[in-house]
């Protein structure tokens, strides 16, 4: 027995022994944690305090930091408001992107961040009304300068074509002589030569470039003083705006600034789609007001006002394009204009069906197609109303012919077929001489100068022929006057 389980004994004597160093490990250890808990004791309660003190340093910190953004958030709001008051708009806006995106996020979640949040939309929204006020000063200072703006331009371009048509008259009559005088040259050699036939041969040359004095003659009526006087400014004023090299906005005093000002107001407040629509809007209000012509009793002066209005309508759109960014894209002036185009075609249709007078036709074509000179040189695509003085030349032609075919019934009725008898020079001035062309048809068969009708004569036809020939000969000038003007 003693051999089968000494073993088993052994083990529970080691056991025994081990429970014995365990509960002396045990002691040892609470006496250590009882030495340990009183020595740490008074370092705990330090820690304690030192975190306590942490805590509220770095809530001091945060709330001194909430003063200091609050601070430049007051002082950031009260110069935006000083901004505004002062009109200084830019400033303002600057200054209250720089408080919304910077200054209130900090301090969002106090109440002093609130009462900012809800007075700054005010601010903006008085921004907005001041800057649109303004901007629609300048609108009712465009449609008051509209006018003028066309008709300066309209000066300077028509100043412009005489000044290069004298050019050319004087260039071809340059050429003219020079080519004479080469004519006259190799006339001067055929005489020494003795050739006949190529004197002749010269001679005709030199007779198909020498100018036509009817032709000058009539080109020089056509382009009368008095025909262009309703377009033309003193001489003087010409000049003076052909020297001067500022814009023809610069010369009536038209600002730009305004509506730049405004347009950076509303683009800097992300609404610049709003102004876009608020000005094209206004815009088209004031382009159906100028494409309806004004009432008047002066026919004339009436659409001359009408095409200076729309000249300068267009003129002001163009720089608008140019100079607004994305204001005015290419496709909304083009869209302007076709509508403006296609109203002009329709107002003239009707002014040309009640219209009788010839004359008067002549000039609105005139004012037609200096209109088109001038929007041309703008880039407009004017090829519609071109076409349409196509017809006007038609309904020229048949105000024309009635015209001229009454006159001609009148002197036919009014005839008593009497032969004509004159006893004066007068009276024979009177009878052949068309005064405003100053051409001559006097009878050459009698032999007489003009001078030498100062007797009593005896013409073989009556009064009929000489009157007829006038109204022939006012009638050809006429149709060469719409020709010469094209």
């Amino acid at each position: 027995c003693n051999f089968g389980y000494q073993d088993f004994i052994s083990s529970v004597d080691d056991l025994l022994t081990v429970r014995t160093n365990v509960e002396s490990l045990r002691k040892q250890v609470a006496t250590l944690d009882d030495t340990v808990q009183g020595a740490g004791g008074d370092l705990l309660h330090t820690a304690e305090a030192l975190v306590d003190v942490r805590r509220k340093l770095v809530h001091v910190r945060r709330m001194r930091r909430k003063i200091e953004i609050s601070q430049v958030a007051v002082r950031l709001f009260a110069e935006a408001r000083n901004d505004i008051q002062r009109g200084r708009l830019h400033a303002a806006l600057h200054t209250l992107s720089s408080l919304q995106h910077d200054a209130i996020n900090h301090i969002k979640d106090t109440k002093f961040a609130d009462e900012i949040t809800r007075t700054v939309p005010a601010l903006l929204s008085y921004a907005k009304e001041t800057v649109m006020t303004e901007f629609t000063r300048w609108l009712e200072q465009v449609r008051s300068h509209a006018r003028q703006v066309g008709k300066v331009v309209m000066q300077q371009r028509l100043v412009r074509s005489m000044v290069e048509d004298e050019l050319k008259e004087k260039q071809k009559i340059k050429h003219t002589k020079a080519t004479e005088e080469m004519l006259l040259r190799s006339l001067a050699t055929s005489k020494q030569d003795g050739s006949a036939a190529l004197e002749t041969s010269i001679r005709r040359r030199a007779s198909v470039f020498a100018p036509d004095p009817d032709y000058l003659q009539a080109a020089k009526l056509v382009l009368s003083p008095g025909r262009r006087a309703s377009l033309l400014v003193d001489a003087e004023d010409v000049e003076s705006e052909m020297s001067d090299e500022r814009s023809v906005f610069e010369q009536i005093g038209l600002d730009f600034t305004p509506l730049h000002h405004c347009h950076y107001i509303f683009e800097t407040l992300s609404a610049e789609q709003e102004f876009a629509e608020f000005y094209k809007d206004n815009r088209r209000l004031q382009l159906n007001i100028d494409l309806n012509p004004p009432p008047g009793a002066d026919v004339l002066e009436v659409y001359q006002e009408y095409f200076e209005r729309i000249v300068g309508f267009f003129i002001v759109e163009d720089s608008v394009f140019k100079t607004a960014g994305s204001l005015l894209s290419s496709s909304d002036l083009d869209t302007a204009w076709e509508a403006a185009y296609t109203r002009i075609m329709q107002v003239l249709s009707d002014a040309l069906m009640a219209m009788r007078d010839s004359a008067m036709m002549l000039q609105l074509k005139e004012h037609l197609e200096l209109m088109c000179a001038v929007l041309q040189e703008y880039g407009f695509y004017v090829g519609p109303l071109l076409d349409f003085v196509d017809r006007l030349r038609s309904r020229y032609h048949e105000v024309l012919e009635q015209k001229y075919r009454e006159a001609c019934m009148r002197v036919v009725y009014d005839d008593a077929l009497e032969l004509v008898q004159t006893s004066t020079k007068e009276q024979v001035l009177a009878l052949f001489h068309v005064k405003n062309e100053n051409i001559w048809f006097v009878p050459t068969y009698h032999g007489l100068s003009v001078d030498e009708y100062d007797k009593p004569q005896t013409h073989s036809m009556s009064v009929t022929v000489p009157q007829i020939v006038r109204n022939l000969i006012n009638m050809t000038f006429d149709l060469f006057a719409f020709t010469r003007l094209s």
